[in-house]
């Protein structure tokens, strides 16, 4: 109930929402898991956060990655992605989550309740502003995800991590009993 599926993008780009729709179509087509890195829109992302993200999934040409760096850091900024790495400064988040199977996210309110419409599980590395700790913590105690700390996980340790949330069908499920239950609440009111 707390998310605008209908709502317009403040930054609306054809060229980039195309781009994104041949990334889903390929990664239909190849049967591969999609990653979507958003690392935030209100302040820059961490850089070094963002190239242990790239190193994780580099040479596992079954994941592919988006990162949405929020207009705030410049797609050129990584130069030389490799084949499955896509970085974006704007995205249209809710078009990539309806097709996601993984968010790494910086604990944002907003993209935990997106993740939780579009039923996506999540690898939160909280950026540590305001209440972004709190809400990882509560994805990990709810078992909706993984909580995890940017300044110490290296890239071998978050592509473990994302493994592991692959390899487990509990993420998933809670969130799927999780989203359900919004669902019911929003057409009905109530929440059981």
């Amino acid at each position: 109930p707390m998310v605008s599926l209908n709502r317009v993008e403040l930054i609306k780009d054809d060229a980039i929402s195309t781009k994104i729709s041949k990334i889903i179509q390929n990664k239909k087509d190849q049967n591969a898991k999609l990653i979507y890195c958003s690392v935030s829109t209100l302040h820059p992302g961490d850089i070094a956060f963002i190239e242990r993200v790239i190193q994780a999934v580099r040479k596992n040409t079954e994941w592919m990655l988006i990162i949405g760096m929020g207009g705030l850091i410049k797609e050129n900024k990584f130069a030389n992605l490799p084949n499955n790495v896509f970085a974006f400064s704007n995205i249209p988040q809710l078009q990539v989550l309806a097709e996601t199977d993984l968010s790494i996210n910086h604990g944002g309110i907003h993209t935990i309740n997106e993740c939780i419409t579009h039923r996506v599980p999540m690898l939160v590395y909280s950026g540590k502003r305001s209440d972004q700790n709190g809400c990882a913590a509560r994805i990990e105690y709810h078992e909706l995800g993984m909580m995890a700390d940017k300044d110490i996980d290296r890239a071998t340790d978050i592509k473990n991590k994302i493994q592991m949330m692959f390899n487990s069908t509990k993420y998933q499920d809670n969130i799927n009993i999780l989203s359900t239950k919004c669902l019911d609440y929003q057409n009905s009111g109530k929440l059981e």
